[in-house]
C-alpha cells in the first residue's frame, strides 16, 4: 500500500502527525500569502518614510543627504568665464566660413582616421557648402550597393549618385 504513495507523501507523513500538520500548513499559507501582498509592500513602504519622516523632524537632516546634495559652484562664489563669442546674440550664428576651414582640415588630416558615416551629405548644405558643392563631393564617393536583378553587386549604386 505505501509503494504506491508519492516520495512528497511519505515525506508530508513522516513529519505531520494529526492536528499538528494543520496548523503548520494554515499558518504558513497564511504568512506566505502576507508577505506577498500589496498590503505589505505599502506598509513596509510607509513605516520606512515615516521612520524617515521622524528622523529629519528630530534632528534636522539626514547624515545621508550631505554626500547627495550636489552644491553648484555659484554658491561658492566662482562663475563661469563668459567670452564675447560672435554667435551669442539672438539674432547671430556660427561663423559659417570657420565651418568651412574645418571641415576642409577633417578632409586633408582626419579623413585618413575618422569617418563622417552617420554624417548625411545634406547635413552640409546651408551650413559650410552649397547643394551643387555638395552634391559634387557626393559623387566622388563610391557606395555599395546591394544586388540587382541578375544577383550582381553594383558599384557604384547608380540610385545614390
Amino acid at each position: 500500500m505505501l509503494s504506491r504513495l508519492p516520495a512528497g507523501a511519505l515525506k508530508q507523513l513522516a513529519f505531520c502527525l494529526g492536528t499538528v500538520c494543520i496548523v503548520e500548513r494554515f499558518f504558513s499559507n497564511a504568512f506566505e500569502s502576507f508577505m506577498n501582498s500589496r498590503l505589505t509592500l505599502a506598509s513596509a513602504t510607509l513605516f520606512t518614510a515615516g521612520t524617515i519622516a521622524w528622523y529629519a523632524y528630530l534632528y534636522g537632516n539626514l547624515p545621508f543627504l550631505g554626500e547627495a546634495h550636489a552644491s553648484h559652484l555659484s554658491d561658492e562664489g566662482l562663475h563661469p568665464v563668459t567670452y564675447p563669442w560672435p554667435h551669442s546674440g539672438f539674432f547671430d550664428s556660427f561663423d559659417h566660413a570657420s565651418i568651412r576651414r574645418g571641415y576642409q582640415v577633417y578632409r586633408e588630416v582626419y579623413a585618413a582616421c575618422h569617418s563622417l558615416d552617420r554624417t548625411a551629405w545634406r547635413n552640409l548644405v546651408g551650413v559650410s557648402h552649397t547643394a551643387d558643392e555638395a552634391r559634387a563631393m557626393a559623387e566622388e564617393v563610391e557606395y555599395q550597393d546591394g544586388p540587382n536583378d541578375e544577383g550582381e553587386i553594383v558599384y557604384p549604386s547608380p540610385q545614390k549618385r
